[in-house]
């Protein structure tokens, strides 16, 4: 195995070396050494074979004899030297006019290379110098044979030679032969037989694109064509070739680039023959791509479409050749919808999904385009494209029984097949929806005309969503889209970052203008009295609404938008007789809020059968339990005492409550929408303060306004060891700030930021107390804690034995609702005098 390697490279090596003998890639120095020995050698081989070809000459009498004298071998000696100067002259001028042609420098230097000029000049002048060799040693009147011959085969070899480069150079000048030679430069930087490597194909390709400009100048649609197959050649040397740049994303950017930039100058020169052409050479590429089955590049060739599509619209005068394009494209589409027809296997079906997938995010592209350039015929085009495509019909691939039971029979392609054409059908139907609601959003910022706007309504709208259902369907299936942003999603956004330098932000489509569009043609569509009659008899129960949950907020946000219609609809206008857009949005109005009577009534019967979820009880006693932990009396209790928790008291409980109250169940129920819990447990937790004072050894004393406590207080700290100041949060807490004797410390170890007299004051948000002063004396504190310390049980209403009348409103049923029990327990042992409590009179 080693020695096959070996040799191997050994021949890999030497075809190499010799591909740059041929092509003459090597340097000066070579170069100048080819041409020395070359003019050496032919002198050599002249000079052995003179005395055998003499005796040939002499032994035939077909010629004469003749004689060569030394005089003729001089003037010999001065033509060569005459005639080599005007061809180097000659050479000279055609060598600076090939370094003039009309392409880049990096073919210019391929091509000088293999002209071969350095070895050219050199062998001349070698020939030359051995002719005058010759002269000097040819002693005799009569020139040997040896002699003669050698300077004969110099001079045949020196025209030989020189003939040669003039006709190269000329066939290049003249017949215009540096296409050929740049395909060869390519196919030996493909191969790696050549110092220019795959990374400069882009200049190959480039040389005939910056072709394709010149003929775009000079209005020659079909030279134009003959240099765009100049380009699709060499994409197809790539694609057949074993290089890593047909997989370099920015190899074909740069095409794209170069496709766009020379297609712009086609439409620029208002040639239409130039823009077809430009438009068949793409189309040759993705034919190409397809056939080397390049998922991402023939996604990458249909994308291309759109560029050009929307680079003809964008400057004026506009493309005169968008019909031509979308054919083409058509033609692409057909390619593509017929592989997800005819997929059998997983690896073609896998191919063949990621072609549509690519074709329809092309599409939304082209509709995109088409709409903000009014382009009717256009949009009736992309139309046409994508009515009723029956690759995506219903049923197509699988009947509807295999598909409901697609979890059974999962492994079945035809069952795959039909769900994903499921999916591009509906795919279809919401951009349909997309585009034309973005029509309205542009109508409404002045940027389409009155003309566009009605022909959408009148022709597209009406005709692919003219109903009340088919347009709630639409809608609302798009408001359940998943991905975070989708197509829709981005127009919006990048329409406002269009419009604005730096960040942008916009509300969600859905609920902008996407709900304005979704109804502007529910008015619309209800063109007669009929229509609002057929509405006003359909029963709210059957709406496609019913079919997805928590849509009451959407229904009120539609609700509002009538209600602004009944005051300013934006296509009134445009309406046609019939009702008057007031009656008609009245009738909607109506329709909508008997919708979401139903809506409501749904999710009731829905709640009431959900149990109560064990995460949101935990949620709603963590929820008092973070207020528990900001109490600031339990906070100066842990830090004089301290607190015990344990699982079960071992002594009775006497500090204890239980609290009862109620709840919509809704809040306590899994049913898909979060619930937070961010009430003020400020009554709770008064009642937990109450039961805690009341154990602790605490003197109750009055006072007669919150001004009072400051020297109230005072009297207390300078006659007792006191520990800390609990006080009321707002205007107790605020009183003793501004007393005198109050100064700011640091809250690093308590929740504290003044000192009252140099004892830290704790701050509480309460109405037990003004102010609570404890003492160092200690205390005995144990509370029972199962999860948390204050516990928290939920029981649905239907399971409560007996409901207080005050809990519940009246005529409610006892199922929406839940009562809530949170109880505490501890035991608190003083061993003296704890502190005490103040509290303001009445």
């Amino acid at each position: 195995m080693g020695i096959q390697s070996g040799v191997s490279r050994v021949s890999t090596v030497a075809f190499s070396l010799f591909y740059r003998l041929l092509t003459g890639r090597y340097s000066r120095k070579a170069g100048i050494g080819i041409g020395l020995i070359g003019g050496v050698l032919t002198a050599i081989v002249g000079y052995l074979a003179g005395p055998t070809l003499k005796q040939i000459v002499t032994n035939t009498s077909l010629i004469p004899p003749f004689s060569f004298t030394t005089g003729n071998l001089a003037v010999l000696w001065g033509v060569h030297a005459t005639v080599i100067t005007l061809s180097l002259v000659g050479l000279s001028f055609a060598w600076n006019s090939v370094k003039n042609l009309p392409t880049t420098d990096t073919i210019i230097e391929e091509t000088a290379y293999r002209l071969r000029s350095i070895e050219t000049i050199t062998f001349l002048f070698t020939a030359n110098l051995c002719i005058g060799t010759g002269v000097l040693l040819a002693t005799d009147s009569v020139v040997t044979a040896d002699i003669g011959t050698a300077a004969g085969m110099l001079l045949i070899a020196s025209a030989v030679v020189t003939v040669h480069r003039f006709w190269v150079v000329f066939d290049l000048l003249l017949h215009n032969t540096l296409d050929e030679k740049v395909f060869d430069f390519a196919d030996a930087a493909l191969a790696g037989r050549s110092p220019s490597t795959a990374s400069d194909f882009d200049v190959y390709v480039g040389h005939f694109f910056d072709a394709s400009r010149t003929e775009i100048e000079n209005d020659r649609p079909e030279r134009l064509r003959e240099k765009l197959r100049g380009v699709e050649k060499l994409l197809d040397k790539l694609l057949a070739s074993e290089s890593d740049l047909k997989e370099d994303r920015s190899f074909w950017d740069y095409i794209s680039g170069r496709y766009d930039s020379v297609y712009r100058r086609s439409v620029v020169q208002q040639n239409a023959e130039l823009e077809k052409q430009v438009i068949a050479s793409l189309s040759g590429i993705y034919w190409k791509t397809q056939n080397y089955g390049n998922v991402e590049l023939v996604g990458w060739t249909i994308q291309c479409y759109a560029t050009l599509f929307a680079r003809g619209y964008s400057i004026e005068p506009q493309s005169s050749s968008a019909e031509f394009l979308l054919e083409r494209f058509e033609n692409a589409q057909n390619r593509i919808l017929s592989q997800f027809k005819k997929a059998d296997d997983d690896a073609s079906y896998e191919t063949a999904t990621a072609q549509v997938d690519q074709l329809l995010e092309t599409q939304t592209s082209l509709w995109r385009t088409a709409a903000e350039n009014e382009a009717v015929g256009a949009m009736d085009y992309l139309r046409y494209l994508l009515d009723d495509v029956y690759q995506f019909r219903e049923y197509e691939y699988a009947p509807p029984g295999a598909v409901r039971n697609a979890g059974d029979s999962y492994d079945s392609l035809d069952v795959r097949k039909q769900e994903q054409a499921d999916d591009y059908r509906a795919a279809v139907n919401h951009l349909k929806f997309a585009t034309y609601g973005w029509t309205l959003n542009l109508f409404e910022e002045e940027d389409v005309s009155e003309y566009f706007v009605e022909q959408v309504f009148n022709e597209y709208v009406e005709q692919d969503f003219g109903s009340v259902s088919r347009l709630s369907e639409m809608y609302f299936d798009m408001g359940e889209a998943t991905e975070p942003l989708n197509y829709w999603e981005r127009w919006n956004l990048n329409r406002e970052l269009e419009k604005s330098y730096g960040v942008a932000s916009t509300g969600m489509a859905i609920n902008t203008w996407l709900l304005r569009f979704y109804c502007t043609a529910l008015v619309w569509i209800l063109d007669s009295q009929e229509a609002i009659d057929n509405l006003q008899e359909q029963d709210p129960s059957e709406s496609p609404l019913t079919e997805y949950d928590h849509m009451q907020p959407r229904v009120d946000k539609i609700v509002d938008r009538l209600e602004a219609y009944k005051k300013e609809y934006p296509l009134d206008d445009m309406l046609s007789g019939g009702p008057s857009a007031d009656d008609r949005c009245d009738a909607l109005i109506e329709y909508f809020e008997s919708v979401r009577d139903v809506l409501d009534e749904q999710e009731q019967d829905w709640i009431r059968t959900l149990p109560i979820s064990e995460g949101y009880v935990d949620s709603y006693g963590e929820s008092i339990h973070s207020q528990l932990e900001s109490c600031g009396l339990r906070t100066a209790i842990e830090e004089v005492g301290g607190i015990t928790q344990l699982d079960s008291l071992e002594q009775d409980a006497n500090a204890e409550f239980t609290l009862y109250n109620s709840a919509p169940r809704k809040a306590f129920v899994d049913d898909g929408i979060s619930t937070f819990f961010n009430s003020n447990f400020s009554g709770l937790l008064d009642r937990y303060r109450g039961v805690v004072l009341e154990q602790l050894d605490l003197v109750e004393k009055e006072v007669d306004a919150a001004t009072d406590i400051s020297d109230a207080l005072a009297a207390v700290v300078s006659q007792e060891d006191v520990a800390l100041l609990i006080v009321e949060q707002m205007e107790v807490a605020r009183t003793l700030r501004d007393d005198e004797r109050s100064e700011r410390i640091s809250n690093d170890d308590l929740r504290s930021y003044f000192a009252f007299m140099d004892i830290p004051v704790i701050r509480d948000l309460t109405t037990e107390f003004a102010a609570v002063v404890l003492f160092e004396n200690d205390f005995n504190y144990v509370e029972e804690v199962d999860d948390y310390p204050i516990a928290v049980e939920v029981t649905p209403g239907e399971d409560v034995a007996t409901w207080d009348p005050d809990e519940l409103p009246d005529e409610e049923d006892i199922r929406d609702y839940v009562r809530i029990a949170t109880s505490y327990k501890a035991h608190i042992e003083s061993t003296g005098p704890n502190g005490v409590v103040f509290r303001i009179q009445n």
